[in-house]
């Protein structure tokens, strides 16, 4: 009969499905313990307050994209869960435990993603603050370059002039001298 025919596809699909399933959740459950320790080490980098501006970026960066394949494969593996369920539902369609279980994964899917949107968007923020305190102290660094600068040249014009009234003032005294020495020869040579 068709419902036998359909009700056997669509099992085998479900089983296709869970086959799949534990298959994905055995191949990821190491890597994502791995995965979630990474993302615990850059944050702890992210936040480390002795690093450089640009070494806590850089670990936030990664920290994002650790994050990010994360969700992808938790989402995933999520969302074959919800397959699976479609696919029972689809044999009873007056199972209402069954649905009321498929609208909680659905639930589920949800909260995780805004959970996952949550910790990335916490990170942009750090992030943010990040970039934008290395830019005000980028900008106070050249405006205190150029201050140094400016006084530097200021000194330098300052000293010169010292130096060329101290070259004047003993130029004078040496023509003064010779004048007064001219000026006592001329007195012995007259008298």
């Amino acid at each position: 009969s068709e419902v036998a025919k359909r009700a056997a596809e669509v099992g085998a699909k479900i089983l296709a499905l869970q086959i799949k399933f534990e298959e994905m959740e055995i191949a990821t459950t190491v890597p994502l313990a791995n995965m979630r320790l990474e993302f615990q080490k850059l944050k702890e980098i992210a936040n480390d307050q002795l690093l450089t501006e640009i070494e806590r970026i850089d670990a936030l960066e990664k920290a994002m994209n650790v994050q990010r394949n994360i969700a992808k494969i938790e989402g995933d593996l999520l969302q074959m869960r919800i397959d699976k369920m479609i696919l029972e539902q689809s044999l009873n369609d007056t199972d209402r435990k069954g649905k009321l279980e498929l609208q909680k994964l659905l639930e589920e899917q949800l909260q995780f993603e805004e959970h996952a949107q949550k910790k990335i968007a916490g990170l942009r923020a750090l992030q943010s603050g990040l970039e934008k305190k290395w830019y005000k102290d980028r900008a106070d660094a050249i405006k205190w370059d150029k201050l140094q600068q400016e006084k530097y040249a200021k000194w330098l014009i300052e000293n010169a002039e010292r130096e060329t009234q101290a070259k004047k003032d003993e130029l004078e005294k040496q023509i003064k001298d010779r004048k007064d020495a001219t000026k006592q020869s001329q007195e012995l040579l007259d008298a």
